[in-house]
């Protein structure tokens, strides 16, 4: 009896489902003309009692477009700054008890052709107030100024062209070092990362990497680093 007891109690409690909560939101990044298209995607499992709320915080010199909002019916609400790069939406609770997404466009600045993103989210899961960070990618950059010829021929008569290349992602490493990566570089060539401590500042190279294409990670020590908290990468191929 007790043998038939504990298989019903286990049969049972398969039978309500998972008994667990957790929410993964991620973010991808496709670099456009004029800025890149943002998608924020996410898959809740547990009760869902509120708004998914997600912030996203720009580096400076990029807005989101909140006019682009993909699908425009999936939000309560959303909000933008009007003096900080900053940018939050409401998703409905309906939209969360399956894997699903918006997308929406950021813009930059005139002068501006890279920077980064970072965001957090917050919503209400089985009684409890849930919170996290956006993964994914989280480097900014305009398409439109993507690619360009350098006037300078090699000793044999190659061409080297310089080409900008997202950061996909950016972590801290011990001793306040960094790790950048890069997704489906084009090809082998020279990667140089350049940096400045604030936007309308001066780029500086800080590091310079050769590389085969394809993916790529790169770690970049505090003394490289420095005080600079704004990077951007471009890749020098010959032609």
């Amino acid at each position: 009896m007790k043998m038939r007891t504990m298989a019903f109690a286990l049969a049972l409690t398969l039978a309500q489902g998972p008994v667990w909560a957790d929410v993964v939101v991620t973010r991808s990044i496709t670099p456009k003309a004029g800025g890149c298209t943002v998608e924020l995607s996410w898959e809740v499992s547990g009760k869902v009692e509120s708004d998914l709320i997600i912030q996203e915080t720009f580096s400076e010199g990029w807005s989101a477009d909140l006019d682009t909002v993909t699908p425009a019916d999936s939000l309560d609400a959303k909000w933008a700054s009007a003096s900080e790069p900053v940018a939050r939406f409401a998703i409905k609770p309906s939209l969360l008890s399956s894997k699903a997404s918006i997308s929406f466009d950021v813009k930059a600045s005139a002068g501006v052709s890279a920077g980064t993103v970072a965001g957090d989210w917050r919503m209400y899961l089985d009684g409890a107030l849930k919170k996290g960070a956006v993964s994914g990618d989280a480097g900014l950059a305009d398409q439109g100024s993507k690619t360009h010829s350098k006037p300078v021929m090699g000793p044999s008569g190659t061409k080297t062209v310089e080409m900008a290349v997202t950061i996909a992602s950016m972590s801290i490493l011990g001793d306040s070092g960094l790790k950048l990566t890069y997704k489906n570089l084009p090809k082998a060539g020279t990667l140089v990362v350049e940096g400045c401590e604030t936007l309308g500042a001066g780029w500086v190279k800080i590091a310079e990497r050769t590389v085969s294409g394809g993916d790529y990670e790169i770690e970049l020590t505090s003394q490289e680093v420095g005080s600079r908290h704004f990077m951007r990468t471009k890749l020098l191929t010959e032609e």
